[in-house]
């Protein structure tokens, strides 16, 4: 593959099929996900501009002549808030590997995407840090303080012990 367009390159080079893709449905087969996926995400021929932003958000631009439904090249999962031109989106729907259909505005429209993990995921998180925290506090005091296994030796274990 020869080019001197770097970004035609990587077009070409993006990988079509995921490592990993919840769906929608439980009883949808690998090949069938990746289709999706390529058709919802990859192939998308829009002008949308994606790039990171500050507190691992993604967001995008773009250019809309006129209002009406948009499918967004991004996947977004249960827990994925999606703000579209200021306003969280609660319900939307989605295509079969998660890819959102939003109303656009004529004009500029800005959407963000963000993940918010689960307060349970926090707790066994903090509970995973202190588990090894306490670990590693007594290995410490346990390797600067070894306690020994000395006692004191009574006079008739002394007569019983044989020295060479």
């Amino acid at each position: 593959m020869h080019t001197s367009n770097y970004q035609t390159f990587l077009k070409q080079l993006q990988k079509r099929v995921p490592d990993y893709l919840a769906t929608a449905k439980a009883n949808v087969d690998a090949m069938q996900a990746a289709y999706s996926y390529g058709a919802s995400v990859v192939d998308q021929k829009s002008s949308i501009k994606i790039q990171a932003v500050s507190h691992g958000r993604l967001k995008l631009t773009w250019q809309a002549d006129k209002s009406g439904r948009i499918q967004l090249p991004i996947v977004t999962y249960r827990q994925s808030r999606l703000i579209i031109n200021g306003k969280k989106l609660t319900r939307f729907k989605r295509s079969l590997v998660g890819s959102p259909t939003v109303i656009q505005q004529p004009e500029q429209n800005t959407a963000y995407l963000s993940y918010a993990a689960p307060l349970w995921l926090n707790f066994l998180i903090v509970i995973s840090l202190l588990s090894w925290l306490a670990w590693a506090l007594e290995m410490f005091f346990n390797h600067r303080h070894p306690q020994t296994n000395d006692h004191f030796v009574s006079k008739d274990e002394l007569a019983i012990r044989s020295y060479p």
